[in-house]
């Protein structure tokens, strides 16, 4: 998925869309760019799981056009809410944004690998 196609996604969970809401279009990349660096441990524990390198920082995407790096778990579960989330606050709508950002922990959560390892007893 792209920057604009989870901005898109967001601005669908507050039924309404780019057009309507073309002012908050332009803070997409950066609103991203803010999920991508909130959702960069658990993007590490997926990654971690599937046995792929994790990453040291989040990546920084520049246009909306941008594929996003991360697992469609995230990108498609979790996003989504967390633009909602910064659209609701936008607007003032503490119900909907606290609902949102809500979803978006939720998500996280969901989308969270354990990684299996080692336990040790320290009794």
């Amino acid at each position: 998925m792209t920057v604009i196609d989870v901005f898109d996604a967001g601005m669908a969970l507050l039924a309404t869309d780019r057009v309507r809401e073309s002012a908050l279009a332009r803070f997409s990349v950066k609103w991203v760019n803010l999920a991508l660096c909130e959702a960069l441990n658990v993007e590490n524990s997926i990654r971690a799981n599937d046995g792929r390198s994790e990453l040291k920082l989040a990546p920084e995407l520049s246009s909306d056009g941008d594929e996003i790096p991360y697992s469609y778990s995230l990108v498609r579960g979790a996003f989504p809410f967390y633009i909602a989330w910064l659209a609701a606050k936008d607007d003032e709508d503490i119900y909907w944004a606290e609902v949102c950002r809500a979803g978006f922990i939720s998500a996280l959560a969901k989308a969270a690998e354990t990684v299996p390892g080692v336990v040790e007893d320290l009794y």
